[in-house]
């Protein structure tokens, strides 16, 4: 899910952008212990960011931290002048989600020339703590249950590709997510070699009989398109297991199988965690699990990740957000009517938030 070249797993997800103003909203009063908060959303007028800067000011209050917000508003004045502003403010720690490149330099220098500590949200900021998911272990996650699935079903190697349905211009990111699933997909399918995620670039397109990466370019019609033109070069009756960057690219394989009569052998693992995704994760036999984001809770991690700082902790060089893989057997234990209902245990590297009581406090410390 990735919109520029260095957003992550957000390529699709941040496609569709409203352009808006910046604002600010006015901050609450605090205890002696609290942490006073300035934090930058990607978009206040998108309705899949909102809810983020709404989750800072309700955790906020629950708290009784300081908190004040600002809109980035897909654009880059705005992003410049929000860090101006929130450099300038009482805060003690800057929150900066934007999704403009080529801003990160100079939002870097305005942060560091106020002194403050700073966490850099799904896009790596300078001199900040960097908050976002990781792709690699989606990746990993539905290589692991396509391997599981096609060994089930009786596939072979002999009978089986693996298409990754990559998004190119995301860069390292969605790479990272195409590679993995590859690596673990080869690790544990019989009768493969491991393939090392590092040996499956952009420019890779086969590997023997048994991978091909096609670009579907985080939307729904190039992804539909790519496969429809990988599949002339794939035998019928040879089974296929396929992984995508985002549900956009899921429901443009789903699209090209369809009009391909090639259904029956295929077998789709996907992420974003959207409504379609969720839906066809419940519902559709072929769709067997469904990396989950929960950017209603990014809030809460980020304000443990504050005061983890302010307790003086150096954090790792990446805090995993708030994320795991849905299959059909626990989807209906995080997600109802296509909302969050419960967090997931933090990874590894994010259980130093744990030892701040924040993540407790808010309901977030998953079990």
């Amino acid at each position: 899910m990735t919109t520029t070249t260095s957003a992550g797993l957000f390529t699709a997800l941040l496609l569709v952008a409203v352009p808006a103003c910046s604002a600010g909203s006015s901050s609450q009063s605090a205890e002696d212990d609290s942490v006073h908060v300035a934090f930058a959303n990607i978009s206040d007028q998108a309705s899949q960011f909102r809810p983020i800067s709404d989750s800072f000011k309700t955790y906020a209050q629950k708290l009784q931290w300081g908190i004040e917000t600002y809109d980035n508003a897909f654009d880059a004045s705005a992003s410049l002048n929000n860090a101006k502003l929130m450099a300038d403010s009482e805060a003690d720690v800057l929150i900066d989600f934007t999704s403009v490149d080529g801003v990160q330099p100079a939002i870097s220098q305005t942060f560091a020339a106020a002194g403050k500590k700073c966490i850099a949200m799904n896009t790596a900021i300078e001199g900040c703590s960097l908050f976002n998911i990781s792709n690699e272990k989606y990746g990993a996650d539905a290589g692991s249950n396509l391997a599981a699935e096609a060994v089930k079903r009786g596939w072979t190697a002999n009978d089986t590709t693996f298409i990754a349905v990559n998004y190119a211009a995301g860069g390292s990111n969605p790479q990272g997510l195409a590679s993995s699933s590859y690596e673990a997909f080869s690790s544990k399918f019989p009768g493969l070699t491991r393939t090392p995620k590092e040996d499956i670039t952009s420019s890779t397109t086969t590997i023997g009989e048994n991978f091909v990466q096609i670009d579907g370019k985080a939307t729904l019609a190039d992804s539909s398109t790519a496969l429809r033109d990988a599949l002339q070069l794939i035998p019928p009756g040879r089974h296929l297991a396929i992984t995508t960057v985002n549900d956009d690219e899921a429901l443009g394989v789903l699209a090209a199988l369809e009009s391909t009569g090639r259904t029956n052998d295929a077998l789709l693992a996907s992420t974003g965690s959207s409504p379609d995704g969720l839906k066809n994760l419940r519902e559709n036999p072929i769709w067997i699990s469904e990396g989950a984001v929960y950017l209603n809770y990014w809030a809460g991690y980020s304000l443990a990740m504050a005061k983890a700082m302010m307790d003086g902790h150096t954090p790792p060089e990446l805090t995993v957000a708030p994320q795991n893989t849905l299959t059909k057997e626990n989807v209906d234990e995080f997600f109802k009517d296509g909302i969050a209902i419960k967090a997931p245990a933090p990874d590894e590297s994010s259980k130093y938030l744990l030892d701040t009581g924040v993540l407790q406090k808010l309901g977030l410390a998953g079990s």
